[in-house]
């Protein structure tokens, strides 16, 4: 598809790879492997169309969508990795990128983004997406201390939340197979599990652990679960453990007593509802998402 004159839009192949990790890595201070590109477009668990635009030869934007299922059945759209070079914005290629990326889907039941603040504003802008939240992060140091007595649980428990599904083949894929990341599970009883790993900001020169993903049957599991995850990370010798909680599911009630304070980040959950039977998905009450469900953890 042309665009403008010198700009063609069209569907990336693994020969662009080189080109992605470049434009990606020219933008922002976490390097991504050309590894991650294969691993995250061509290898993945879940469809996935990622489109590209070229002044030329050259890669000047990119737009990634994943088909993924929800536990209420709907099938959900969602971008990962848009980027358009600065010196390209404001003439229309991020709209051609996401409706070029769109039509590998003719079934998708609603649109979502975990962005940053510039990715919000322009989904807004050119999609009409809504923006449901800003998420905070939960984070652990060293010195933290517990509190004394335990949250009130909350009658919604995690199980009744709408959430992303991770069948095993996509738990293989996420965690097992990651090019750039190893991640290890923490268990705590039959029901409870929770992944986990280490990560080095090389810019702030710290080492942090992320609880990526956890789920208990029962809540009152969840304590004991990411206390025990919380110890293993500090035996790896991290400065501070990070999670996320949203703030009505019984996860962000139970994080205080652990030490946990909530702290901002520019982290943003947006989202665009194609089938009325699944209007409800406008109400961030009605979410559950974990870090993993972004593709940067």
């Amino acid at each position: 598809m042309k665009l403008l004159e010198s700009v063609d839009v069209r569907t990336l192949t693994r020969a662009d790879v080189p080109q992605m990790a470049r434009l990606m890595n020219s933008h922002y201070a976490r390097q991504r492997k050309e590894s991650y590109f294969h691993w995250q477009y061509f290898a993945s668990a879940y469809p996935t169309a990622v489109a590209g635009a070229f002044d030329g030869e050259t890669l000047i934007g990119m737009f990634g969508l994943q088909k993924r299922r929800l536990t209420g059945g709907a099938k959900a759209g969602q971008a990962i990795d848009m980027i358009v070079d600065p010196a390209w914005r404001g003439r229309g290629l991020f709209k051609a990128l996401g409706e070029k990326a769109a039509e590998a889907f003719s079934d998708l039941d609603l649109f979502c983004v975990l962005p940053n603040s510039a990715g919000r504003a322009a989904v807004e802008k050119h999609f009409q997406w809504m923006t449901l939240t800003k998420i905070n992060t939960w984070r652990l140091s060293r010195v933290a201390k517990r509190q004394t007595q335990e949250g009130q649980a909350r009658q919604r428990e995690m199980n009744q939340l709408e959430a992303f599904v991770y069948e095993p083949e996509t738990l293989d894929w996420r965690f097992d197979r990651h090019p750039e990341f190893t991640y290890r599970r923490i268990t705590s009883g039959a029901d409870s599990s929770a992944m986990v790993k280490v990560f080095t900001d090389k810019t702030a020169g710290k080492t942090y652990g992320d609880i990526v993903n956890f789920y208990c049957a029962d809540d009152r599991g969840l304590g004991p679960l990411l206390g025990q995850a919380c110890e293993y990370l500090f035996s790896q010798k991290v400065d501070a453990v990070m999670t996320w909680a949203m703030p009505h599911d019984y996860a962000a009630h139970m994080l205080p007593t652990l030490g946990f304070t909530e702290e901002q980040q520019e982290r943003y959950f947006c989202v665009k509802v194609l089938n009325s039977d699944y209007q409800h998905l406008t109400q961030f009450s009605r979410w559950r998402l974990v870090q993993s469900d972004a593709e940067h953890f």
